[in-house]
């Protein structure tokens, strides 16, 4: 799907049922957002790219950082919703809900864990899995959702107790492993992983940072 007005155009060939990358592009130039469902409700959540990623990466948009952000959320509000509300934080998150009486935000840890099992379900094709371990011996994939964020994972079998099982790790700037007895089960820990990692970037900043500032910038 695709929304062309004048110039411009946004492209969402990248994303998956409930999570991927939408890119903005203009004069052969583009910028890209990910964003993800994360709870039972559908609220949705669109990460802005930080100011040092417009400076470094989309000089060519820096001027038109507000512009280009009002379209994107305009077009995702179009194209998820309908949602009851739109909030933009400081944080560069914009978060689409939608019931008006949505979850308060504060929830409890294993609240947590359960929306984040709950966004992940259906992100990954098991076939496809199977089918590149049994090819390969391994399955690998990335999913970039900045210049600055890419999230390798990756499933190896391996022999535990005399059985194979399933090696299951996503890295980026973070690493978070586990062994599995079934791809199934080795998937579902890759989706929470994934999202956990995103959510850590968005609130904490990079691990590869001194510390976090204000606005994601580092």
């Amino acid at each position: 799907m695709s929304d062309s007005i004048a110039s411009w155009a946004v492209d969402t060939s990248k994303s998956k049922k409930d999570s991927g990358q939408i890119f903005y592009g203009e004069g052969g130039q583009f910028v890209a957002f990910f964003w993800r469902t994360c709870s039972r409700d559908g609220d949705c959540f669109l990460y802005l790219p930080d100011p040092k990623v417009w400076r470094t990466h989309y000089t060519w948009a820096e001027g038109l950082k507000d512009e280009v952000e009002s379209r994107v959320i305009k077009f995702f509000a179009d194209w998820k919703g309908p949602f009851a509300s739109v909030e933009v934080e400081m944080s560069g998150i914009a978060t689409f809900k939608k019931h008006s009486t949505a979850t308060a935000v504060a929830m409890s840890e294993l609240a947590y864990i359960a929306h984040l099992n709950h966004a992940t379900s259906g992100n990954f094709d098991l076939q496809d899995i199977r089918r590149a371990i049994a090819a390969r011996g391994f399955w690998e994939e990335s999913s970039k959702w900045g210049p600055l964020c890419e999230a390798k994972m990756r499933i190896d079998p391996i022999q535990h107790a005399g059985q194979t099982w399933f090696r299951a790790g996503v890295m980026c700037g973070h690493e978070f492993f586990c062994n599995c007895p079934t791809v199934q089960r080795a998937v579902q820990f890759l989706g929470i992983y994934q999202h956990l990692i995103f959510d850590m970037y968005n609130v904490l900043g990079s691990p590869t940072c001194a510390e976090k500032q204000e606005n994601n910038t580092q």
